[in-house]
């Protein structure tokens, strides 16, 4: 049922009480509050867009990087392949090589999110700034999408053949 539906019957008992009681914009307390916190929930809504920005141009910077990464040294991975380096093996030096810097970087950026923790901590509602479940998360998602930047072009050399490779300088 609709709360306001009953805002002229209420109306009309507050002016049996006192009739020259002015009785004006009636509103249900949800409408209040969610009128109050409309502010936070669009700062927190560009910031989830904004941040959801940042990790699509991570994705692709990992991406461009670590392609070019083995654009460069397609003539050593051809020659470690005709030694008999197995396709996994590459794409384990690959994988390896890019998930050491990110891991680095997650460890930078979890330090200098502990550093900011004043400021972020009026950006939050009912967390902590160094709630460990949620740079843990934000952490492991990061890795994530990382480990999947670097899996494209690190499997595209494992599946290239050594004189294909060689051919192609």
């Amino acid at each position: 049922m609709n709360p306001l539906l009953l805002s002229g019957s209420i109306q009309q008992a507050i002016w049996k009480v006192n009739d020259h009681q002015a009785v004006a914009n009636i509103e249900t307390l949800e409408a209040i509050k969610s009128r109050s916190v409309t502010p936070t929930r669009l700062r927190t809504a560009l910031l989830a867009i904004f941040a959801g920005i940042a990790l699509l141009l991570a994705a692709a910077g990992i991406y461009g990087v670590v392609s070019y990464s083995v654009a460069q040294r397609m003539r050593e991975m051809a020659v470690r392949v005709a030694l008999g380096a197995s396709p996994g093996d590459l794409l384990k030096l690959v994988i390896g090589k890019t998930m050491l810097v990110v891991l680095v970087g997650l460890a930078l950026g979890a330090s200098a999110a502990f550093a900011l923790t004043r400021v972020l901590a009026s950006l939050l509602y009912n967390t902590s700034p160094t709630d460990q479940l949620t740079l843990a998360c934000a952490g492991v998602l990061l890795a994530a999408v990382a480990l999947l930047a670097c899996y494209v072009p690190a499997r595209r050399a494992a599946c290239l053949g050594p004189l294909v490779a060689l051919r192609a300088e």
